[in-house]
């Protein structure tokens, strides 16, 4: 039995006596031992979040087809995908969590399955409608991501989990604070790092990091990253 299992469904309402159909896919993790839980805007989708106007020049005039995924994404995200399992045609759970909003949702399901990402649960926030809203989509805020990864955490206690992120904005910082809440649940956290400049080396790290035994994973290319996944098999 998959890990991830999907069930069809169709939802449609009236508007001026016209139909308007939609379908989706109902999605729930099964049995298994891992759980990875994955933001989105430059994590695995170049997003260029730190520039406002670029980021906004692509959301207008960047279809789902004209948008960039990160080279070592999907060999990376297939290969956790069906970490520790048997059977190829089953795979772990995974969870898309994002400060974006859910008008966006249409978007990332039709990216993901163009770049054939692992099925996952998605979680955004409210949709916004002023003008401002429109401009700090997936900035602003990001009390959102944590509390809907701690529900994770907290609702499937069985899972041990890997964190993925990336440093354009707080997710070392967001993901060091539930690392504290959960010091046995999550086993590995990966933070991408963003730009092609130069950074300093990571100063020391903190005291939890040191209490965990394990240091956030700033990486750059698929084959450190599968070293490293072979360990969490």
């Amino acid at each position: 039995m998959s890990v991830m299992d999907g069930t069809d469904y169709r939802v449609s309402i009236f508007y001026n006596n016209e139909e308007i159909t939609a379908k989706g896919s109902y999605i729930r993790p099964y049995e298994g031992n891992l759980g990875f839980i994955s933001d989105i805007d430059d994590t695995f989708l170049v997003s260029h979040t730190r520039n406002a106007f670029k980021k906004l020049y692509i959301l207008l005039f960047r279809n789902v087809n004209d948008r960039k995924i990160f080279d070592d994404v999907v060999p990376h995200y297939q290969a956790l995908s069906t970490a520790g399992r048997n059977k190829k045609d089953e795979q772990n759970a995974f969870f898309y969590v994002s400060s974006s909003e859910w008008n966006l949702y249409r978007f990332i399901i039709q990216f993901t399955e163009l770049h054939q990402l692992p099925r996952a649960v998605l979680l955004l926030k409210d949709i916004k409608t002023s003008l401002t809203d429109f401009f700090l989509t997936g900035r602003g805020d990001h009390n959102h991501k944590f509390d809907k990864i701690k529900h994770i955490l907290e609702f499937y206690p069985h899972l041990q989990y890997t964190l993925l992120g990336d440093d354009s904005q707080h997710d070392p910082f967001l993901y060091e604070d539930i690392c504290k809440i959960f010091p046995v649940t999550v086993k590995a956290v990966y933070i991408r790092q963003i730009g092609d400049y130069k950074k300093k080396k990571p100063s020391k790290p903190s005291k939890t990091w040191k209490a965990l035994e394990f240091l956030p994973a700033i990486l750059k290319t698929a084959a450190r990253r599968l070293r490293i996944l072979r360990r969490l098999d």
